[in-house]
Formats: structure tokens, C-alpha cells, sequence
């Protein structure tokens, strides 16, 4: 299915970014890896591997960890 807008209209997700996503989702709802990974029904390290990769993908953090559990981290303002 096509998303986007302009150049980008022909994109489509394939279902490892659609995984990722969801992945990203259930970790933000949750607010810590292990219950994300309960919800998702996958083993924890996995799932944190899989965060990292998507991190890397973007090229930025989109989960904040700490011993408390993960939070998504503020948007970056521009001015």
C-alpha cells in the first residue's frame, strides 16, 4: 500500500518497517522492553536488537532506556 505524498507517493512499506513499527508502538504504550515484549509475544533481546537496528535505520534514538524502563524521547525543536 502506497504512503506518502509528492516524490515519495509510490513508497510502500514492506513488512520488516511495518514490524519495526509496531515493535516501536507496543515499546511506547508499554514503557519498557519486557512488557512490549510480553504483549508482542517476542523475546526481549530480540526485540531490543530490533530497536537498535531501526535506530539505526533513522539515524537517531527513538527509545530512551533507563533502569526505570523507555520513554520516546521530546522532538527536536527548530527554530
Amino acid at each position: 500500500m502506497p504512503v506518502g505524498c509528492g516524490a515519495d507517493a509510490g513508497l510502500a512499506l514492506n513488512d520488516l518497517e511495518t514490524k519495526k513499527l509496531r515493535y516501536f508502538i507496543a515499546i511506547a504504550e508499554c514503557g519498557s522492553f519486557a512488557a512490549a515484549s510480553r504483549r508482542l509475544n517476542v523475546a526481549q533481546p530480540g526485540l531490543s536488537h530490533q530497536m537498535t537496528n531501526f535506530e539505526s535505520d533513522i539515524g537517531a534514538p527513538i527509545v530512551l532506556r533507563s533502569s526505570q524502563g523507555c520513554r520516546r524521547p521530546k522532538p527536536a525543536s527548530f527554530s
